[in-house]
């Protein structure tokens, strides 16, 4: 899952770097010796053609974000919602509100 949301991302947007994990937050908070709860999860709806907008994507980028959203394996759990001709009309993103204190 992690390997495609940052696919998805860097095609979108040739400047995204990385989407940091659960697991890669809580080592950051361990290594800054931060107590780590997660407070609150939730799915962020992305309305994908308000998504390729933002970031004026390219047509030839906006079609293979297109094949991966048709693809994706139902395992993601990314809610992709397709139109009668198969086309991404929103898809969800996996959102948490994370809490650090000090020990």
């Amino acid at each position: 899952m992690d390997a495609f949301i940052n696919d998805l991302d860097y095609k979108r947007d040739p400047s995204h770097v990385h989407e940091i994990t659960l697991s890669e937050w809580f080592q950051v908070f361990e290594e800054s010796n931060l107590l780590y709860q997660e407070v609150s999860k939730w799915d962020l709806r992305i309305e994908f053609v308000d998504w390729m907008e933002r970031s004026a994507t390219p047509n030839d980028a906006r079609q293979e974000l297109v094949e991966l959203l048709q693809t994706a394996s139902p395992q993601f759990k990314f809610d992709i919602q397709l139109n009668e001709h198969g086309e991404p009309l929103s898809f969800c993103l996996k959102v948490v509100l994370l809490l650090g204190r000090r020990n």
